[in-house]
């Protein structure tokens, strides 16, 4: 991580760490180019490559360590299981060869839908 990163300036003052939701980020970051690479890898060469899969949904988000400027990071992904578009992955991020958090993630294909029963709404309206 470099010193000049813009988050550092105020997160926090005197004691810069990564924001937690930056590392989530490169997880899933990370687990869409994989996801990507395995789609292509289904397909015929005829076509076109597939976009990389939206994130649907986070589990087990877990932070063990601060991430602090100048650390090295090292990002690893899983795939554990694929059904039709729908991918889940492991992923887990390492500094200086120590866990700093991990995850496991769900990525879904733009070209395929999630049944509606299966998505949920992050803030359920009471009204419903």
């Amino acid at each position: 991580m470099s010193y000049n990163e813009p988050y550092f300036q105020g997160h926090f003052a005197g004691f810069a760490i990564v924001p937690g939701v930056l590392l989530v980020e490169m997880m899933a970051q990370a687990s869409a180019a994989v996801y990507r690479l395995d789609r292509q890898l289904q397909f015929p060469a005829d076509k076109a490559p597939p976009e990389p899969g939206k994130l649907a949904a986070l589990e087990k988000v877990r932070f063990f360590q601060e991430v602090h400027p100048g650390d090295k990071l090292v990002i690893e992904v899983r795939l554990r299981q694929r059904l039709g578009g729908l991918a889940k992955f492991g992923a887990d991020i390492q500094a200086s060869g120590n866990l700093v958090a991990e995850s496991v993630l769900m990525l879904v294909s733009p070209l395929d839908k999630l049944p509606s029963k299966s998505v949920r709404p992050i803030h359920p309206n009471k009204d419903q």
